[in-house]
């Protein structure tokens, strides 16, 4: 069971608050920042320390904000909200509040609610449901005052968002301040921000989730034949989760993780974190509480959190709740049951959750519900819906399920939505622990981009789940960009055989492939049979941007190929539309042409190949009488008695959309040379060109001798 990185940062907030304390606060500021997956902003009493009396280093100056302490007053350059946006702000990002320190008087003002600096602000928005720790600080005297102890207390019992830690301590001698040092404090942070880092991360690992659909197991009676442990053997070795086999004690040749060669070793765990991981893995449960009682940690590892939750372990949960408080509420307290519990799927770690009386207060957020999306967890949303609980949701659920094909999960939220398909047979009114089930509303689905997600990540069961569901879906137009940037060709072909000539799109459909080195998708819409439009600017700057290696050159390769010089100059690359022809491929009968003999719905036949002149019909220069004259037919000899130019060809090679299928009985075509190169459409106007100066010859001549006719009878 290998480990993976975080999904996310640990977003931590520091408060530095006291003047006298602030070279203090920089070490706590410079300690969190060596550490890995942990985001830093800072909010500080000074400027950003430029001396080398400081650890802080230089790249965190963007994240530090200087404030006033004394005062809520802002410069007058500044709106009137200024500092409730930033409050706001900064309360959204932070998953933890460091306060480093805070002194006397404003604990005090905490304590009252007060708002008159930027701190106390911050304090007063916080969302109790994540946590805060407070390193007091003060003089000797003042933490030894009777009124400090109350007031410690009284955050420690009634604030348990918030953990106290040793407070950093002064005394006084004749040469002035003189600072304790602050060895159990540093133990103790170090601990409770490697607990908010391994909580932030509990369930990132690479672990067996919950399938959707999974039903209840209950132990089985039977005393009948029960499989042989080889079996079991080749069952877990295919599943290789080792942790798995592990605590069902069965026998496999699966390589033991990183994590557990010591514990797994004969040496045995020797560490205090080992001995508890070993224990939760594979002691009973009675010897599991033995093990916490005798070793009394002050934390448990990730390792042991996600143990106790993978495997549902309610009686040491219940065990830590009684006996190990303190533990309990820093390691579980707030929303990480209910949160993670839902990531996990484990109905019976929520239902205790619901009925412990620690929880009275029902700590939750619209994460559970979505995270029981995103992990494929049917069963935990039941329990979520059943659970007589305010359902708190946001469009992550659908979106993320979409993302990752979880089509159980998008058919039960279709099924308890006003979308849902009529029941066959009514479902029981009670559920089954014999409890009545609570009346609810039809869901409201919340779709967002669901459609985007499903398309970005190429999951084309949750695109046909949408198409058909029938629930009302937008962002439809991103289907065709984004299936083409990520290189999703089964995408554009059912989408295409979907909406037919009227799929959405736009010339991004050909700069996102260019740029990501999808030539297979550019491809794919040269044969699509429609039209796209692209700014040749547009493709250079993306394949100047665009990925390098085998699949840049053949981007580049493909361009090459299909008409794209990359050698213009400046004018030509400025150009503001060229036309690719994509429908080279498709092939139309003379019947077919025949058809299209309007002005809106206009084609031609010019040596075999048939174009849409519908749209340049009012822009030809000689009139629509003369295309709508050809309409329809083979146009050939028309347009080459003409003598077009190289620039009225490439206009019209921009209104191909295929070839003439010739069948007997259809009009013989006269042979005329293909206008190859500039040298071949010259000799083809030849023709025209002679005649004109034949005649102009003739003209001259003629005027020439009528003037001698004059000239002779005036004499």
């Amino acid at each position: 069971m290998s480990s993976q990185t975080p999904a996310r940062t640990l977003n931590v907030l520091v408060a530095l608050t006291d003047p006298s304390s602030f070279r203090f606060g920089c070490s706590i500021v410079a300690r969190l920042h060596r550490l890995h997956h942990v985001s830093l902003k800072v909010i500080a009493c000074k400027e950003f320390p430029t001396t080398t009396h400081t650890t802080v280093p230089p790249q965190l100056e963007p994240a530090w904000h200087t404030y006033d302490v004394e005062s809520n007053t802002l410069p007058e350059w500044q709106h009137a909200d200024y500092l409730d946006i930033n409050v706001a702000e900064y309360c959204s990002w932070a998953d933890l509040l460091v306060l480093a320190p805070l002194n006397a008087e404003n604990i005090a003002r905490m304590l009252h609610g007060f708002t008159t600096n930027l701190h106390l602000q911050v304090l007063r928005s916080w969302n109790v449901s994540k946590k805060v720790m407070l390193i007091p600080g003060m003089s000797t005297l003042m933490w030894e005052n009777p009124m400090s102890r109350k007031q410690i207390s009284k955050i420690r019992r009634k604030w348990n968002w918030i953990r106290v830690l040793p407070p950093f301590l002064w005394s006084f001698d004749r040469s002035g301040r003189k600072y304790q040092p602050w060895i159990e404090g540093h133990k103790a942070f170090n601990e409770s921000i490697q607990t908010q880092i391994d909580l932030m991360a509990v369930g990132d690992r690479t672990i067996a989730l919950p399938i959707a659909h999974l039903p209840t197991l209950t132990r089985t009676r039977s005393k009948g034949p029960r499989l042989p442990p080889e079996l079991w053997s080749i069952i877990l070795e295919f599943t290789k989760d080792w942790e798995l086999a592990t605590t069902l004690n069965v026998h496999t040749n699966l390589p033991i993780p990183k994590e557990w060669r010591q514990a797994a070793s004969d040496e045995g765990p020797k560490t205090q974190m080992q001995k508890l991981e070993w224990a939760l893995l594979t002691y009973p449960y009675a010897e599991i509480k033995n093990t916490f009682d005798s070793e009394k940690p002050t934390r448990i590892s990730r390792v042991c959190i996600e143990l106790i939750m993978r495997f549902a372990m309610v009686p040491v949960l219940a065990h830590l709740e009684k006996s190990h408080k303190d533990l309990f509420w820093s390691t579980f307290g707030h929303t990480f049951l209910p949160h993670k519990a839902s990531v996990f799927g484990k109905t019976e770690i929520l239902e205790y959750w619901r009925t412990s009386p620690t929880f009275l207060t029902k700590e939750y957020s619209a994460e559970a519900i979505d995270n029981a999306s995103r992990t494929n967890s049917v069963q935990a949303l039941d329990w979520w819906y059943n659970s007589g609980l305010s359902l708190q949701y946001t469009e992550a659920a659908l979106e993320q399920a979409s993302s990752q094909g979880h089509i159980h999960v998008l058919k039960w939220w279709k099924e308890h939505s006003r979308h849902r398909t009529a029941p066959s047979v009514p479902s029981s009114p009670v559920d089954e622990h014999g409890h009545n089930k609570p009346h609810r509303d039809d869901l409201a689905l919340k779709v967002g981009k669901s459609i985007t997600y499903a398309t970005q990540s190429g999951c084309l069961p949750a695109i046909i789940f949408w198409v058909d569901s029938g629930i009302p879906f937008s962002h439809e137009d991103t289907i065709a960009k984004i299936a083409s940037a990520h290189g999703h060709t089964h995408i554009l072909d059912y989408w295409r055989k979907l909406r037919g000539e009227k799929i959405l799109f736009d010339n991004q459909v050909l700069v996102g492939p260019t740029k990501m080195g999808h030539a297979d998708v550019l491809e794919w819409w040269k044969r699509s049979g429609l039209k796209v439009e692209y700014k040749t600017c547009d493709i250079e700057e993306a394949l100047e941007d665009g990925v390098e290696g085998v699949k840049g050159d053949a981007v580049r390769r493909w361009w090459a190929l299909n008409g794209l010089n990359l050698g213009v100059g400046t004018s030509e690359w400025m150009k503001r539309f060229r036309h690719i022809s994509i429908m080279a491929d498709k092939e139309f009968t003379y019947s077919d042409v025949s058809e299209h003999n309007t002005k809106k719905d206009l084609y031609i036949v010019v040596h075999d190949k048939v174009y849409n002149a519908s749209s340049f019909v009012d822009e030809h220069p000689g009139g629509e009488e003369v295309l709508l004259d050809v309409g329809g037919q083979d146009s050939t000899e028309a347009f080459e008695d003409v003598g077009h130019s190289d620039e009225a060809r490439e206009i019209l090679e921009g209104l191909l959309v295929g070839t003439l299928k010739r069948q007997e009985g259809d009009p013989k075509p006269k042979s005329y040379s293909q206008p190859g190169s500039t040298a071949t459409a010259t000799d083809g106007a030849s023709t025209g060109v002679g005649l004109y100066a034949i005649i102009l010859l003739g003209g001259a001549l003629a005027f020439a001798a009528y003037t001698m006719m004059n000239k002779q009878s005036s004499e």
